[in-house]
């Protein structure tokens, strides 16, 4: 009998095992039926995916026995109703039946394994399961309205439950969930405050209140109702999608982290500040706004080719000025083309498009864009991330060390390179301060004068920049190495002169080298046509026509200004000043010491009086021709500008490329007539900088609207007779179009008394002269030509074969005459009365 009871219960066993499973579904039973190892429909392992065969017996059933094997299940699209049997796959653990379109309820209470569900696309409006374990579900496009069964889930990670019908969601408790995603329902208010949510996705809503984590990695609550939105809780480093388009937007605060992705599209905002997410980007970011309200939008950091700035109605100021294509601003000997691939197209109210230097040509290109003014100076400082290196140069006068109270250096050049490249100068301001842009790469920063007057210490500095938007500190502290007494000085045209008005001149005299020096400037000028009508400071002494001005402790790299007011004679006056007529004047240093560059101790200026004139030119002081001996020596260019708009400008810049003729690395700043900022790149660029200059427009303040700056330049060593250095300035006044000066030219020629090597090929009398003027050859030659300039290389009379000149219609003051012959070519000087 014992016997009989042991075989019994093996039987009934046997037969519980082998149970077959009722699968009233059809379409569910042939699925589960057609598992095989090549399909993607049943593993028995979960990690490493392994497919298997459900109906090992091949009977066309599945048993008990079978479905405990599965862990992972599949049965998409098969156009299922109902998945009873499902209860006896106890094992599951991944459980995935999408798009059966037939499919109302899920019944998954039997299965207590399971973590993984995807049941989205369906149309299920209930849900029964045991989720102690569930670690993931996706539910979305179906009918559910709550997630009540959902109640136990503690740890639960993701949460996708899109295009459902929830009017309202409680995530409160589910201390676990990271990534949340209910876009395309009906809620209108969502609170995940509380949790450790990382990634939220609630778009397509009625939501009008979003309170959120403040560890979040991306987020997206496009199109809801939302009228403002504060992210600076946002401090997750990781922080890098953002989608806050078309809502009700009319102020945002942006988290100071970077993004990747960052759409700002529709919404109500006419001005947006995305300066935080600017300053904390080291990559490029794919940006999108389109059907904006937007009247200004700054774009500060690099964007991706997929970003989008289009159909702004309202757009009239773009900055895109963004770092992208600044390469050949931070490698100058690599060259670079430009082709932005990024889509800021359709905006028809666009006035003023600001872009990288590298940028220009390709945008100036776009037909669409012709009445827009196309500029790189929305900003003064690069676009995009970069670093900054920042300091000052003081002269040790002590001999103690460099402390606050010692003299600041002015004007000096700092030299910037990267590796065999040089990448530019700064110049230190009034201040002796200096800022200086760069990528990320070390750069070499080092102090450079004009004369090797000093020791410096440290004798230059490294960077060691780890990343992008930081700053470091290079200050450096100089000593002379001997005594070295060096006095500059220099006439600078501050306005024109013009017969009848005032004219306005500055002295600029300075001291170079390394003593404190006192001692005299002196100012010659045409006294029989030029009156003086004040002088700042008062004139210490007066002979004739020449004023001096004594001056006392002029210490190293002081510079100090005088200012003269002359006025011209008009054309009524006797002698009379006509336009056209040349002034001559000459300024002069003397001190008790002897001085190691005399030749900047004195100089001549000669200016052409006009009538009318341009407020915004530029000139060279040296004139449009001058002797081929004169190649070694300095140059000294200003450019004058004035406000002539009807509002203030806030910002001036002056552009100036220089000639390939000069020796960039010889630039000295001279004088400017307010604080400014400078820069040389990319070898000739020039820039000068007046950052909050506020110069009130000429109709308010005609004498404070008026700004100069100026600078001297070497020409190269190898200039050869006849060779022209052209210049020009592009003056920017705030977001206009620059105002391009006139074109200065000097032509070097022969302008001394001999030419050629011939010194005596003829002469002149009488010299001084009145009326006329008489050529003697002085050997058996033939005149071929004659022709008489004035001391600016201007053509007056020319004159063929003919020995004598009629000079009677020339104003008083100095000529050159150069003469032709066969035997060569001379030029003379002569004085007309």
């Amino acid at each position: 009998m014992k016997q009989l009871y042991i075989l019994l219960f093996l039987f009934v066993c046997s037969i519980s095992i082998s149970q077959i499973i009722t699968i009233p579904d059809a379409n569910f039973k042939a699925k589960l039926l057609a598992a095989n190892t090549t399909n993607q429909i049943a593993s028995s392992t979960i990690n490493s995916f392994t497919p298997m065969v459900i109906d090992t017996n091949g009977n066309g059933e599945i048993e008990v026995s079978e479905a405990l094997l599965v862990k992972w299940l599949n049965v998409p699209g098969s156009s299922v109703a109902s998945l009873e049997g499902i209860q006896y796959f106890t094992n599951l653990k991944d459980f995935r039946c999408n798009n059966n379109s037939n499919l109302t309820s899920l019944d998954l209470g039997e299965i207590m394994t399971l973590t993984y569900l995807e049941c989205s696309g369906n149309v299920i409006s209930s849900i029964n399961m045991n989720e102690n374990d569930l670690l993931q579900i996706e539910a979305s496009y179906n009918q559910l309205q709550n997630i009540d069964f959902l109640q136990n889930a503690n740890s639960i990670v993701n949460l996708f439950i899109e295009n459902n019908e929830f009017n309202t969601l409680d995530v409160s408790s589910f201390s676990t969930l990271k990534r949340l995603r209910c876009g395309y329902n009906n809620l209108s208010s969502l609170d995940v405050s509380m949790l450790s949510l990382t990634q939220l996705d609630c778009s397509n809503n009625q939501i009008t209140s979003l309170l959120l984590s403040s560890n979040m990695t991306g987020i997206d609550f496009s199109n809801n109702l939302l009228t403002s939105i504060d992210l600076t809780g946002q401090n997750n480093p990781n922080f890098s999608y953002l989608n806050i388009a078309n809502n009700l937007l009319n102020s945002v605060t942006f988290p100071t982290v970077g993004l990747y992705y960052l759409n700002i599209s529709g919404n109500l905002y006419t001005s947006i500040d995305l300066q935080p997410i600017a300053g904390n980007n080291n990559y490029q970011i794919e940006f999108v706004a389109m059907n904006t309200k937007l009247t200004s939008l700054d774009v500060n950091f690099p964007l991706t080719d997929d970003s989008y700035i289009f159909n702004n109605l309202d757009l009239v100021s773009l900055n895109i000025k963004n770092g992208s294509f600044d390469g050949c601003q931070y490698y100058p000997a690599v060259t670079c083309t430009i082709s932005p691939n990024y889509t800021a197209s359709n905006n028809p109210n666009l006035q003023f498009l600001c872009v990288d230097e590298d940028e220009v040509n390709h945008y100036m290109d776009n037909p669409e864009l012709a009445n827009t003014f196309i500029s790189t100076y929305c900003s003064y400082t690069p676009g995009g991330s970069y670093n900054t290196i920042s300091g000052n140069i003081k002269l040790d006068n002590g001999s103690n060390g460099c402390d606050a109270n010692d003299v600041s250096a002015i004007s000096i050049p700092i030299k910037i390179t990267f590796s065999v490249f040089s990448y530019g100068n700064s110049y230190t301001n009034q201040n002796g301060d200096y800022v200086v842009y760069v990528p990320s790469e070390d750069r070499i920063i080092t102090p450079q004068f004009e004369n090797p007057y000093y020791t410096i210490s440290p004798s230059n500095f490294t960077s060691s920049f780890v990343g992008v938007n930081q700053t470091q500190t290079a200050n450096f502290c100089i000593s002379p190495n001997g005594v070295h007494p060096d006095l500059e000085v220099s006439i600078l045209p501050i306005s024109p002169a013009r017969p009848g008005f005032d004219a306005t001149y500055k002295i600029i005299f300075k001291n170079k080298g390394t003593e404190t020096q006192s001692g005299t400037v002196g100012f010659t000028f045409m006294d029989t046509v030029l009156d003086l009508v004040s002088s700042n400071p008062i004139v210490s002494l007066q002979e004739g026509n020449t004023l001096s001005w004594d001056f006392v402790d002029l210490l190293p790299f002081e510079t100090r200004e005088i200012t003269v007011v002359l006025n011209v004679n008009s054309p009524m006056e006797i002698p009379a000043v006509n336009n056209d007529d040349i002034l001559n004047f000459s300024v002069s240093i003397v001190s008790s010491l002897t001085d190691e560059t005399p030749n900047d101790n004195q100089m001549d200026f000669n200016q052409l009086v006009v009538g009318s004139y341009d407020p915004n030119d530029k000139t060279v002081l040296q004139g449009s021709q001058i002797d081929i001996s004169k190649v070694g020596d300095y140059l000294y260019y200003i450019v004058r500008f004035q406000n002539t708009g009807t509002y203030a400008a806030e910002n001036v810049v002056i552009k100036d490329f220089l000639d390939i003729k000069l020796n960039w690395s010889s630039l000295q700043m001279v004088s400017s007539s307010h604080s400014y900022r400078s820069s040389l790149t990319e070898g000739n660029k020039l820039e000068v900088f007046y950052e909050g200059i506020n110069l009130p427009p000429s109709s308010e303040d005609e004498a404070g609207s008026n700004g100069y700056f100026s600078f001297k330049i070497k020409p190269k060593s190898n200039v050869v007779l006849n060779d022209v250095i052209e210049n020009t300035a592009n003056i920017y006044f705030d977001f206009n179009f620059p105002i391009i000066t006139n074109t200065v030219s000097t032509t070097f020629s022969n302008l001394s008394n001999t030419s050629y090597g011939r010194n005596e090929l003829f002469s002149i009398f009488p010299n001084p002269t009145k009326n006329s003027l008489n050529i003697n050859l002085l050997s058996e030659n033939e005149i071929q030509n004659s022709v008489i300039y004035n001391l600016l290389g201007q053509k007056l009379i020319s004159s063929k074969s003919q020995h004598t000149i009629d000079v009677s219609s020339l104003q008083q003051g100095t000529y050159l005459i150069e003469v032709e012959t066969k035997s060569g070519t001379v030029t003379k000087r002569f004085i007309k009365n």
